[in-house]
């Protein structure tokens, strides 16, 4: 919750929730040894942009990898990882927001 001054008086008000997250990768294809990076935005459940939200990134696959990085004022995250073995990689977001922590 966040607190708010009212003229006076304090109000615990709760901070919106995360309503929504999306992720993109930079290149469809990653070369062995070049870098990937992993577009992340998050909205709050006002549908705002969320500034400072906490993500990390969680590569599977043949390049494991955990990166983590916050959003700028516009929600948006760029985490990079690099690639050294052929395969698919599969990218897992999760995201603490207030406090909040969800899976993407």
């Amino acid at each position: 919750s966040q607190e708010q001054n009212t003229g006076g008086s304090v109000v615990d008000a709760p901070l919106p929730p995360i309503g929504a997250v999306t992720i993109a990768r930079s290149a469809p294809e990653l070369e062995i040894g070049g870098s990937a990076s992993v577009i992340v935005s998050v909205r709050n459940g006002l549908g705002e942009p969320a500034a400072d939200a906490e993500v990390t990134v969680s590569v599977s696959g043949p390049n494991p990898s955990r990166v983590t990085g916050l959003t700028d004022e516009n929600g948006t995250a760029v985490l990079t990882y690099t690639g050294m073995t052929t395969g698919i990689d599969t990218v897992q977001a999760e995201v603490l927001l207030n406090g909040l922590a969800s899976a993407w």
